[in-house]
């Protein structure tokens, strides 16, 4: 058996429809826009407070994210950003789930399930883990707390 083969047998294969998104992933908290946003916003606000900027703050990189966040990012506040990590956490959706729905925002079930492709996954017992109603519902809620500052 070549090395080759040896690579390709003890490869994990990932599968986002299944929420296998691989190794690097594993230990790993996923979030929203609206919450890198507010993490990097708080870094400027902490050092402003301290009097100056930090070589955090002053890099290239840090400019950009921080530009291109709040450009996209959909919430406007702390409060609404938790508001929505808190509707997708109770509705049982996993930390890469709520991320990518946040982010994206779809206007309906079957938008989601095709952005979002782990939540037309089926359940161990072979039922959907979420009904379209289920989405539905979840979608005008986040849309709820996104339009009411």
């Amino acid at each position: 058996m070549s090395g080759l083969a040896c690579t390709h047998n003890t490869k994990e294969e990932e599968d986002a429809t299944v929420l296998k998104l691989g190794e690097d992933f594993t230990n790993a908290a996923a979030l929203s826009m609206n919450e890198v946003m507010l993490v990097c916003q708080s870094k400027v606000d902490d050092d402003s407070e301290a009097g100056g900027e930090t070589s955090t703050t002053t890099t290239k990189v840090f400019e950009k994210t921080l530009a291109y966040c709040k450009r996209y990012a959909n919430c406007a506040n702390q409060q609404q950003a938790q508001l929505m990590r808190e509707l997708c956490t109770n509705t049982g959706l996993a930390d890469f789930e709520t991320a990518a729905l946040a982010n994206v925002l779809p206007q309906n079930a079957e938008e989601a399930r095709t952005l979002v492709p782990s939540l037309a996954a089926r359940g161990e017992d072979g039922d959907e883990r979420f009904s379209e109603h289920q989405i539905e519902q979840l979608l005008t809620e986040m849309n709820n707390v996104r339009n009411f500052e």
